[in-house]
């Protein structure tokens, strides 16, 4: 059987206060491979990479990278996305 699991637009559902991002990506992670099977080298992740968003700057989301380091996911499979349409045929990741 084939899970296919997807964490996409997971923060524009809900808002999380600072410093909690991280406390919750680690119990993810550790659901995905102890309970899920997932093994742990297929996991890619994307973190916000900051952009302009109504003229106003975002600063990347290195808070949520720094979640998944410490969670155990290798730097190698960390990507940093800009979460937009632009010269993507599949749409928004």
């Amino acid at each position: 059987m084939k899970r296919i699991f997807r964490y996409s637009r997971w923060r524009e559902r809900c808002t999380v206060a600072d410093g909690a991002r991280a406390d919750l990506i680690t119990p993810l992670v550790r659901y995905l491979v102890q309970d899920c099977d997932l093994p742990i080298g297929r996991l890619h992740v994307t973190y916000f990479g900051g952009g302009n968003a109504a003229g106003e700057f975002l600063h990347p989301d290195f808070e949520a990278r720094d979640g998944y380091l410490a969670a155990g996911i290798d730097p190698r499979q960390i990507w940093q996305g800009d979460h937009s349409t632009k010269g993507r045929p599949e749409g928004r990741c």
